[in-house]
């Protein structure tokens, strides 16, 4: 059965935190980066690799993926609030590379050495704190905490966010 993208990034995520990136990256003979395009769901790896993951992350102690039987077929849970943060993060880093990586073409065509030096600097993940401060935003709008006109200055702190 093929290993889904979200159980494959939260084995890859909990092997990286308790075992180390280093490990992962030798024991699948690839390099750190490559660990951290897997982390961000930049790339895929085979699935004999994506398998390997999930098993070595539940004998590594991570929690079994949650599954329920709906119409004869197995489905994921419902979608919960940890759901939602995950494709606020998800899409976040991935305008983020989206913008570096034009960042680094456009100079190169120029041939701007420190153009080049500083696109490659700019940020293509969202740090803890700052998906943290978003998501804890978010979650006063939704509890009715912050005034509803305060979603579009949410909107706007998440679109500094992703960079347009």
């Amino acid at each position: 059965m093929p290993v889904s993208d979200i159980t494959f990034q939260n084995r890859i995520n909990f092997l990286v935190e308790v075992q180390g990136i280093e490990r992962q990256a030798q024991f699948y003979g690839v390099t750190r980066r490559t660990i951290r395009r897997w982390q961000g769901g930049e790339t895929r790896p085979s699935a004999r690799v994506r398998d390997s993951v999930r098993r070595r992350g539940l004998t590594a102690g991570a929690e079994p993926a949650e599954q329920r039987r709906e119409g004869g077929r197995f489905t994921a849970p419902e979608r919960d609030r940890f759901t939602a943060a995950f494709n606020v993060e998800r899409s976040i880093n991935r305008e983020r590379r989206r913008t570096r990586n034009a960042a680094i073409r456009d100079a190169q065509l120029r041939g701007n050495v420190r153009s080049e030096r500083m696109a490659r600097a700019l940020p293509s993940r969202i740090s803890e704190n700052e998906l943290r401060a978003l998501l804890d935003r978010r979650e006063r709008l939704l509890a009715g905490e912050e005034e509803e006109s305060e979603w579009g200055s949410w909107r706007a702190d998440y679109y500094a966010y992703v960079g347009r």
